[in-house]
């Protein structure tokens, strides 16, 4: 139980610092690179997660400035998302790799 709970902080903790580093990026390349983003879409593969974990990695993912969850393809197990950083994909694959890791871990 108290692991659990550990799990838990260390996900808000790590979902907080996400959502402020994703919005201080967005914004700099918002005023001063002139938003030259390269949207795209990447699938990432959920078939280790249950349904509840997979909802709550598709949401963590939507409410992340950056990344929007635009599908979730049950039958493939798959998380449909879109980025504006479509050159960063290893990044962003590695980010939410550490998200399901953790998430696992907490429910």
């Amino acid at each position: 139980m108290i692991k659990k709970m550990v799990n838990i902080i260390k996900l808000l903790l790590l979902y907080v610092r996400y959502v402020l580093f994703s919005n201080l990026k967005v914004a700099y390349h918002l005023l001063f690179r002139m938003a030259r983003f390269q949207p795209g879409l990447l699938e990432y593969e959920v078939s280790d997660l249950n349904r509840y974990q997979a909802f709550t990695l598709f949401n963590i993912i939507s409410m992340t400035p950056g990344t929007l969850s635009v599908d979730w393809l049950k039958n493939e197990n798959k998380i449909l998302v879109h980025t504006l950083y479509g050159r960063e994909t290893y990044s962003i694959i590695k980010d939410i790799s550490l998200l399901e890791r953790i998430i696992k871990k907490s429910f």
